[in-house]
């Protein structure tokens, strides 16, 4: 395909959503001509199509896909019944689920060669230097103070400060593919890449959760993928690279080096003892678990659904200051229940069914897939802290896709050369 990489790209952006909440004009907009657009062809393809020529063979993953197409009104069935919300405003807070007919286009592009996987690696190194570049201006020339009415993108508070805090699912591909790049190649130039994504990450973003599930997930990277001696290695200089960042960030900025390994600190003297301590942010999630505990207990099962902010000012109505997002897991299991999150977990079933055909992928794509499989799993650890996960699917989702389409496709490969 001509412009399979513009098209591509394209495609990743609508499905990370990486561009709302943001002064970008028309954006909500367009997502809504997206969804629109991408639930009329699944429509047409998967339904449509198959009644016409009576074929109705489905693929697992289309399948299951479908199945998540589902939930906005499993959610608002659920906000009815708990909260008296009418079904229509059930379905618009949970409109962005519908995202995920942008990845079944995407499924089948790739399945009809209109998208090869070459196309995919470029977009996504695109869409890492694009987010880097644009994410490094706004820290180093912007005041977050002045856009405030963007909670999307700025966090904090009068008293606390505010700062920068952007989608930085692409700024952590950039790391890993990169990191895998070093990896395969053994080559310390290669590093060189990998350290403007991790400055970013370190010295910019410094969401914690984050770092610690980047941590673990290059941790299991390089014990799948590595043989010992490059265990060791890798691991080295890894962690020599994170020591040099971090030295340069206490020559240049002791203070707020200091301010950041405190807030570690205080987060984790929260997860230990439970009750509140000096950090603003670990309180007020503290606050908002407790308010959603009591409703999580009562409809464990089934969950309560979710509420619009067209609705009687939403969950402001109910509980005053709360975001599902806040609260990872627990608002999760608020919204969907054991049922729902069982059907949204289900997609990590596709991802542990691939790692057992990743050893076939030869040298082409190698890095792209050693780099997915660690997104995947930072995005993994990241819906126990996160709730952006059971909001939006649609990038996990895209991931894992193309993640079981990518592992099968080099076994195809493989097969056929033997």
């Amino acid at each position: 395909m001509r412009y399979g990489t513009s098209v591509a790209l394209l495609l990743l952006l609508v499905t990370s959503r990486i561009l709302q909440g943001t002064p970008v004009p028309w954006i909500a907009e367009l997502e809504a001509a997206a969804i629109l657009l991408a639930l009329s062809f699944t429509i047409w393809y998967h339904i449509v199509r198959p009644l016409v020529s009576r074929d109705a063979t489905i693929h697992l993953l289309d399948g299951y896909l479908l199945l998540l197409l589902l939930l906005p009104f499993y959610s608002a069935w659920r906000s009815l019944e708990v909260f008296g919300q009418p079904l229509i405003y059930g379905i618009l807070a949970q409109r962005s689920v519908w995202l995920v007919a942008v990845v079944l286009f995407t499924v089948i592009a790739i399945r009809n060669n209109k998208i090869t996987f070459r196309h995919i690696e470029r977009a996504l190194i695109v869409s890492s230097w694009l987010s880097l570049g644009a994410y490094t201006f706004c820290f180093a020339f912007l005041d977050p103070s002045n856009y405030t009415d963007y909670p999307m993108i700025v966090s904090g508070s009068v008293k606390s400060g505010f700062r920068f805090s952007f989608e930085t699912v692409f700024i952590v591909f950039g790391a890993l593919y990169y990191f895998a790049l070093a990896v395969i190649s053994r080559a310390v130039l290669l590093w060189l890449a990998f350290l403007p994504f991790a400055f970013y990450l370190l010295v910019l973003d410094q969401k914690r959760s984050l770092l610690l599930a980047i941590a673990i997930s290059v941790t299991m990277l390089v014990i799948k993928f590595t043989d010992l001696p490059g265990k060791v290695f890798h691991l080295f200089v890894g962690g020599a690279c994170i020591f040099f960042i971090l030295f340069l960030f206490y020559i240049v900025l002791p203070e707020t080096l200091f301010a950041f390994v405190d807030r570690f600190g205080q987060a984790f003297d929260v997860l230990v003892t439970g009750s509140e301590g000096s950090d603003d942010s670990s309180n007020a999630r503290i606050q908002e678990a407790l308010k959603a505990l009591p409703y999580v207990k009562a409809n464990l099962l089934l969950g309560n659904g979710d509420l619009s902010a067209q609705w009687q000012s939403g969950f402001e109505s109910v509980f005053g200051y709360f975001f599902i997002s806040d609260i990872g897991f627990i608002g999760g299991l608020f919204v969907f229940g054991i049922v729902g999150l069982v059907i949204l977990y289900g997609m990590y079933w596709f991802f542990l069914r691939s790692t057992k055909l990743a050893k076939y992928t030869g040298t082409e794509h190698r890095p792209l897939l050693m780099s997915m499989y660690g997104s995947i799993l930072v995005a993994f650890f990241q819906t126990f802290v996160k709730a952006q996960f059971f909001l939006g699917p649609a990038i996990s989702a895209m991931f894992i896709a193309l993640f079981w389409l990518l592992t099968r496709n080099n076994i195809v490969r493989h097969m056929a050369k033997r």
